[in-house]
C-alpha cells in the first residue's frame, strides 16, 4: 500500500512539473513549426498547451502585424516531441513583388515554409504588392504529411476578386524537399485587366510533371473576348507545351468583325530560341483607327492591302546581357516592302532600330507613329521609341 502511495505522489509530481513545463516547451515547437528562429519575432495570444497538443488564439508573425496566424490548432505526442498534424483557421499574409519575376520569389519562400506535418488551412489570404496594383488571393488549402519516398500532398482553391485580375483555380501538386515536383492547375471564371490587356472568359488548364522524362510542360488557356488598348480581340488561345528547360507558347488571337485579321506569336526557348509574331491583314486600317482613333491615318497607310508583318527574334546576333534583336518585315502582296531591325531593351522597354522602305511610307510612320522627323531620309528611317506607353500602365 505503501509502495502504491509514493507511486501515485511521484506520478502526480511528474505529471504536475510535465503540464506546466509544456507552455515553455509548447512554444519552442510552436517556433519550429514555424520555422521561426528564436530571434526573430513571434508574438503569441493564449497559447495554451494539454497533454494532447496546443492551441493559439492569435500569432503575430512580424511587428507591423502584415503577417498573423488566427486560431492555430496543434496536435502533439510529446513525449516524442512530435507534431502529428495543424489546423489553422485563417494565415494572412503580405509581401511586395515589384517586377513579375518577384512573384517567383514569393513562390519559393512560399514553399520553403511549407511545414513536414499534415495541415489543414480553412483560409488564407495574401495581398501582394505589384507594380501593376495590389492583388489579393484568398483561398483554402491542406497538405500532407511527407510519405515513406518523401513526397507531400497539396491541394488548395484560390481565388481573386479584384480589378486588375479575377480569376477561381483549383491546384493539386506533388512536393519533394520543398519544391514542386508535379502540378496541375485548373482555372475557370477568370478575368485579366493589367495595363493595356484586358481578357475576359477565362477558362484553362496547366500541368508540370518532372516524373516523366523529358519533364513535361503543357497547358491552353482559352479567352472568349479581350481587348489591347482599343483592339476589340476574340477567338483568343495560348498553348503550352515544351520542358521546364525550354517552354513552348503559342498565342493566337483575331480581331472582332475582322474575320481577315489574324494575330499569331510562337516562342520556343529550346538549343535556339524561337519568338516569331506574324500579323496578317486584308487591309491595317482597323488596327491603326483603334489604336490611335484620334490620329490621323496617311493614305499610304490605309491604302496597304494583302499584308503580313512579322517580327523574328535574332539570337545568334545578341550577346550576353545585351538587347534582344529582332527583323521586322513587312509584305504587301508578297512582296516585301519594308525591312528593318530593331534593339528591344527589356528594362526600359526602349526600341532602337532602323528601316528602309519606300519614302512615302517611311514618311507616314513617322507621322502616324510619332517618331523624330529628323530620323528619316528618303527611304531610310529611325525606329527609336518607347513601348512604355504601350505596354505599361499610365503612371499614377
Amino acid at each position: 500500500m505503501r509502495l502504491i502511495f509514493i507511486l501515485m505522489i511521484l506520478l502526480m509530481s511528474f505529471g504536475t512539473a510535465y503540464l506546466y513545463g509544456l507552455p515553455c516547451l509548447a512554444e519552442k515547437k510552436l517556433r519550429s513549426f514555424l520555422q521561426i528562429t528564436p530571434n526573430q519575432t513571434l508574438e503569441v495570444e493564449n497559447l495554451r498547451a494539454n497533454f494532447s497538443g496546443l492551441s493559439i488564439d492569435h500569432i503575430k508573425l512580424d511587428q507591423d502585424g502584415f503577417n498573423t496566424i488566427d486560431n492555430l490548432q496543434i496536435s502533439m505526442h510529446w513525449p516524442h516531441q512530435k507534431i502529428l498534424s495543424a489546423r489553422i483557421g485563417h494565415l494572412q499574409t503580405a509581401h511586395i513583388a515589384g517586377a513579375p519575376t518577384g512573384l517567383v520569389r514569393i513562390t519559393r519562400e512560399a514553399l520553403k515554409a511549407m511545414p513536414k506535418a499534415p495541415v489543414i488551412l480553412t483560409k488564407f489570404t495574401t495581398d501582394i504588392a505589384t507594380e501593376l496594383g495590389d492583388i489579393r488571393l484568398e483561398g483554402n488549402a491542406q497538405i500532407s504529411k511527407p510519405n515513406e519516398t518523401g513526397e507531400q500532398f497539396l491541394s488548395a482553391n484560390v481565388r481573386a476578386q479584384q480589378f486588375q485580375i479575377s480569376f477561381d483555380a483549383r491546384i493539386d501538386a506533388v512536393l519533394v524537399d520543398q519544391r514542386i515536383k508535379k502540378i496541375d492547375v485548373q482555372i475557370t471564371d477568370g478575368r485579366t485587366n493589367l495595363g493595356p490587356f484586358q481578357f475576359a472568359r477565362m477558362t484553362g488548364w496547366v500541368s508540370y510533371d518532372e516524373s516523366k522524362t523529358p519533364l513535361t510542360l503543357a497547358g491552353q488557356i482559352d479567352m472568349g473576348t479581350g481587348r489591347f488598348h482599343d483592339l476589340a480581340l476574340t477567338n483568343i488561345n495560348f498553348v503550352i507545351g515544351g520542358t521546364h528547360n525550354a517552354p513552348e507558347i503559342l498565342f493566337r488571337a483575331g480581331l472582332s468583325g475582322h474575320p481577315d485579321l489574324s494575330l499569331s506569336s510562337d516562342y520556343s526557348a529550346g538549343p535556339k530560341t524561337i519568338f516569331k509574331t506574324v500579323l496578317t491583314a486584308s487591309t491595317l486600317f482597323p488596327v491603326f483607327e483603334a489604336l490611335l482613333p484620334d490620329q490621323d491615318i496617311p493614305e499610304a497607310l490605309s491604302d496597304l492591302q494583302d499584308i503580313t508583318v512579322s517580327l523574328n527574334y535574332m539570337p545568334e546576333r545578341r550577346f550576353e546581357g545585351g538587347p534582344y534583336p529582332f527583323e521586322l518585315l513587312l509584305k504587301e502582296n508578297n512582296t516585301t516592302t519594308l525591312t528593318g531591325t530593331a534593339l528591344f531593351y527589356p528594362d526600359t522597354l526602349d526600341v532602337r532600330g532602323s528601316a528602309e522602305t519606300k519614302a512615302a511610307l517611311a514618311k507616314a510612320l513617322v507621322d502616324y507613329f510619332g517618331l523624330d522627323p529628323e530620323g528619316q531620309s528618303g527611304n531610310f528611317l529611325r525606329l527609336d521609341s518607347s513601348l512604355k506607353g504601350w505596354l505599361m500602365p499610365p503612371s499614377k
